[in-house]
């Protein structure tokens, strides 16, 4: 099985495009949230045009999917913030926030931003926004980390999934790190006008490899997992 693993999409048009052309190499993408770009500065267009862009692309992709929403998810409906947006997805066969399947002999779990974590679900996969807290991938390069402290403890008592694929820290110090058991990847977020960093998962293989953009003198890099 091979996943493709994406994250902080930000509404950007053409790595939607990217990613659909993509998406017929691959057997699974996963996107770990942050779809949509809420910020008051925003070039993106409106809330409401941002989600019929991003449901419209999604449809569009040529290989099974799942997602996780992240903080840019959560909408205000009748004072509730939440990604109740991406539900439409479910009809199509995506799976989305609170969604655990099984898919080609591994167990994964898409978990919604905001919400508390399972105690004890050792499952294969974890779709989650923000990586454990004090992993590098959750660390900027100036040391601050933006992790989550929850997911932290899940890992450090070996209840984990093994990989739990994330994104939030646009610049982090690494594109993967340990914790217990659960190797935890994050692509990063770089300013390149046509597509997104992303990682490959081969499961066949045992490896990982981060395929960054933006970055002048820098390549993509792999290692290998063990059995």
């Amino acid at each position: 099985m091979k996943i493709l693993h994406v994250s902080d999409l930000h509404a950007r048009p053409a790595w939607f495009k990217w990613l659909i052309r993509e998406s017929s190499k691959v057997d699974l993408v996963c996107i770990s949230g942050d779809l949509l770009d809420l910020r008051v500065d925003c070039f993106n267009g409106s809330a409401e045009a941002q989600i019929k862009m991003v449901l419209n692309q999604l449809t569009q992709l040529r290989a099974p999917f799942a997602l996780c929403s992240g903080n840019h998810d959560s909408i205000s409906s009748r004072g509730v913030e939440s990604a109740r947006w991406t539900e439409p997805l479910r009809k199509r066969g995506g799976f989305i926030d609170g969604s655990v399947f099984w898919f080609q002999d591994y167990k994964f779990r898409c978990v919604p931003w905001g919400e508390p974590l399972p105690v004890v679900a050792p499952e294969d996969f974890w779709l989650i926004h923000a990586p454990p807290l004090g992993v590098y991938t959750s660390q900027a390069m100036d040391g601050s980390s933006h992790g989550c402290h929850e997911l932290r403890e899940v890992c450090r008592s070996a209840a984990g999934p093994l990989f739990a694929l994330s994104g939030h820290v646009h610049s982090p110090r690494r594109f993967w790190g340990m914790l217990g058991r659960t190797i935890s990847l994050n692509p990063g977020w770089r300013d390149h006008p046509f597509q997104p960093s992303s990682i490959i998962i081969d499961m066949s293989n045992r490896t990982v490899t981060h395929w960054p953009t933006g970055l002048l003198g820098v390549k993509n890099a792999t290692f290998r997992f063990a059995e």
